[in-house]
């Protein structure tokens, strides 16, 4: 379900599964465990086919705990997906991640 790839800098991760209450719990522990070891965390959300309310709280959560242990979490690569959920739920400004939006 996650693609890791270890930096010096930190951790890049790519969501290869649908972010919804079927794997929401899972996703949640492992990526908060990488939350929690690395410094810097880049979560590439291209592949994400399909997002719903569960999956937008898991990516909440890690921004939340990001916060709390003065550490980074980056969205980058936004699926259609998760742009039309970050739309819906007026979340845009929340995350503050530069967005590409589809043509």
């Amino acid at each position: 379900m996650l693609d890791i790839n270890q930096t010096k800098q930190g951790v890049n991760v790519t969501i290869c599964a649908e972010l919804t209450i079927y794997s929401a719990a899972q996703l949640k522990d492992e990526l908060l465990a990488l939350l929690r070891t690395s410094p810097i965390v880049n979560v590439n959300l291209a592949q994400v086919s399909d997002i719903d309310t569960s999956g937008l709280q898991i990516l909440i959560m890690m921004k939340n705990e990001a916060d709390i242990l003065q550490h980074d979490v980056n969205f980058i690569e936004h699926s259609a997906s998760v742009l039309n959920v970050f739309e819906l739920m007026n979340m845009v400004r929340f995350f503050g991640d530069p967005l590409v939006l589809p043509r």
